[in-house]
């Protein structure tokens, strides 16, 4: 039986993965590109995030904006540092796989190793509220951005021609 997971009326889907690793190697040669169909994609975080978003396609019949974001900085341990910088080219090379947008909230968000402190002041990973009312501020600006460019009107005005 088919089983859909997103809602066919969702508007936008944001997806931020890569905080955590897994993220950090282009894969989508091996993992991905040869296979016809998405759920032979390798089980591996890119063959995964891959599945993800072409599930959100199947399941929305491609209706949904979906944005995906590259991790913030995080600055827990060098390694975690490590992971989320090696991360970005990834979601990046994902997000032009699929020709979507990508919110660049590593080097873009005003948030970094300087004023982590500010942001991330108990472990340098998990935002305060400071920190959350910026990332959010700051996503809501770049959502507007890409969402503003497209009309429900244009559609709706195509199929009643």
């Amino acid at each position: 039986k088919d089983v859909h997971l997103f809602d066919p009326t969702m508007d936008i889907v944001l997806i931020m993965f890569g905080t955590n690793g897994g993220l950090n190697t282009n894969t989508l040669a091996t993992d991905v590109e040869p296979y016809d169909d998405w759920a032979d994609y390798a089980d591996t975080s890119v063959g995964d995030y891959c599945k993800l978003i072409e599930k959100i396609m199947e399941d929305t019949q491609n209706h949904a904006q979906i944005i995906l974001m590259t991790p913030p900085y995080s600055t827990y341990t060098e390694a975690q540092e490590q992971l989320v910088i090696n991360s970005n080219p990834v979601v990046k090379a994902i997000a032009q796989r699929y020709s979507i947008p990508v919110i660049d909230v590593l080097y873009e968000s005003g948030m970094g190793k300087f004023n982590a402190s500010v942001f991330r002041p108990h472990d340098g990973c998990h935002f305060n509220a400071k920190g959350y009312h910026k990332l959010g501020t700051f996503i809501g600006s770049k959502i507007k951005a890409v969402v503003s460019t497209f009309s429900l009107d244009d559609v709706y005005d195509d199929e009643t021609a």
